[in-house]
């Protein structure tokens, strides 16, 4: 870590002069207080830390659990309505697509994208996002999309069984995504400018990685919330001139 004039730890809030440093080569300063709470959001924050990955945020591939996850909700046939929430579905696909009012991600997919009726979904639309995926195509912007909206789609909905206390374990930065979904609505689903929203995904992880805690410490939940919302505040503030 490096120091730099006091901030906001982005865990608790307390001012520190400490930030991550390889972030910090990217433009993306991310203040830590302690060894500690740098420690409690390490296991997702290293995936994406230094050079080539914290900006432009280059997320982790799916794993195992998660890409069967994916698999799972992408062939569960869903209420157009609902699939819509999630995911804009030009009123010409639906219709293409659709099955007793119904739809599903795969045949969406095959419709959008010419799909060969015999071409396996999970080949076509997966294979470059699954675990041991590197390099140049895998960060590259549109594959980095695809994969941020197959998690958001995946979290938004999935199918877990009735009475499930809950979900099972997805990586962190999947759950993110769904915070990413709550969020957005405030900065009027406005693009963010590039390093603004690299650092903004960044605290997504912190404030997950927080809730996901085992005890879970309430007092961090809100505080670490507390530094992502004053984050975005200047941009709340902007996007409102700007209306």
């Amino acid at each position: 870590m490096s120091t730099l004039a006091g901030q906001p730890c982005v865990v608790c809030g307390t001012p520190t002069a400490t930030r991550c440093s390889a972030c910090a080569t990217t433009g993306v300063d991310l203040f830590f207080c302690s060894t500690r709470h740098q420690k409690l959001v390490w296991s997702a924050h290293r995936t994406m830390c230094g050079p080539g990955k914290a900006h432009p945020l280059v997320a982790p591939p799916l794993s195992g659990d998660e890409l069967q996850l994916v698999l799972d909700t992408s062939y569960h046939d869903l209420p157009v309505a609902d699939f819509s929430r999630v995911l804009k579905l030009p009123a010409s696909v639906a219709s293409r697509c659709a099955r007793k009012g119904k739809v599903n991600l795969v045949r969406v997919y095959g419709a959008m994208s010419d799909l060969a009726p015999d071409e396996d979904f999970r080949s076509a639309a997966l294979q470059e996002l699954a675990a041991g995926s590197t390099g140049d195509a895998f960060a590259r912007v549109a594959t980095q999309r695809w994969l941020a909206t197959l998690r958001r789609f995946t979290w938004a909905l999935a199918d877990f069984p009735p009475g499930t206390d809950r979900p099972p374990a997805l990586p962190t930065v999947a759950l993110a995504a769904a915070l990413e979904l709550a969020i957005r609505p405030l900065l009027a689903s406005a693009p963010l400018p590039p390093l603004v929203k690299s650092s903004f995904q960044h605290r997504l992880l912190v404030v997950v990685s927080v809730v996901q805690l085992d005890p879970t410490d309430a007092t961090l939940v809100a505080e670490s919330l507390e530094q992502l919302l004053d984050f975005l505040t200047p941009e709340m503030t902007r996007l409102t001139t700007q209306g």
